[in-house]
């Protein structure tokens, strides 16, 4: 079976990874290959040109969620009132710009298949096809 990793959004690295900017936060990535290079870990993605540092990674012990990830099509930055579950729906305000003004638009999401907390009462929230960045108040 085929390694999927997600990309965490680190672009730091010892060695000059080629173009970190083709990487979408939170997105399932396939291994292809990898080598060590200055005694870092590098990867080669499918689909994407070059090769990234492999602590810009989190491995996927689910791989389900993680293909589910690489067909995300929407993101959303979004306010809740309590931290979603996996396997339910959950109510948030998301933020959509409309006519260049930012507005808060009350949604139902579909079922929650991924949660990753970022720090500071802000999750990661995968569903079929949307990420949502989520501050929880």
């Amino acid at each position: 079976m085929a390694k999927i990793v997600r990309y965490n959004g680190k672009t730091l690295s010892m060695c000059a990874c080629t173009a970190p900017w083709e990487l979408v936060l939170g997105k399932g990535y396939e291994v292809i290959s990898w080598h060590r290079h200055d005694g870092q870990i590098c990867y080669h993605l499918k689909g994407v040109d070059g090769f990234f540092d492999s602590s810009w990674f989190e491995p996927s012990s689910d791989s389900f969620t993680s293909l589910a990830q690489t067909s995300v099509k929407e993101s959303f930055l979004a306010i809740a009132h309590s931290v979603p579950s996996i396997g339910q729906r959950f109510k948030c305000e998301r933020i959509e710009i409309w006519g260049g003004i930012p507005k808060l638009k009350g949604c139902f999401t579909t079922t929650v298949l991924d949660i990753l907390y970022l720090g500071g009462n802000v999750y990661r929230v995968t569903t079929k096809h949307t990420v949502y960045i989520v501050h929880v108040r």
